[in-house]
């Protein structure tokens, strides 16, 4: 995108809302799936039962680049790729 661009400049920003998790949602009294004191609190850290984000979570890139270098590293998280393919995978993009 950068080489499209001539420029690196991204600036894009996106909101997740607290309870919005599809693996952990906010589920209220009366909803399918409801457990109370599980799905109607916020999780407060590992191990601990509840919905997630606890908290609206800002995600934002100012460049094409860092952008990038997240979405490579979520990978990794996910248990997708390993360390070798997301390096690779960064360094082929700013070959092309």
């Amino acid at each position: 995108m950068r080489l499209f661009f001539n420029d690196d400049s991204f600036g894009l920003s996106v909101t997740v809302k607290a309870g919005t998790s599809p693996m952990e949602p906010r589920i209220t009294e009366g909803q399918l799936g409801y457990i109370a004191g599980v799905t109607d609190v916020a999780s407060n850290g590992a191990g601990s039962p509840g919905y997630s984000p606890a908290n609206d979570v800002v995600l934002s890139w100012d460049t094409f680049t860092a952008a990038a270098q997240e979405a490579g590293i979520s990978r990794l998280y996910g248990g997708i790729h390993i360390a070798e393919s997301n390096q690779d995978g960064l360094v082929l993009g700013r070959l092309l």
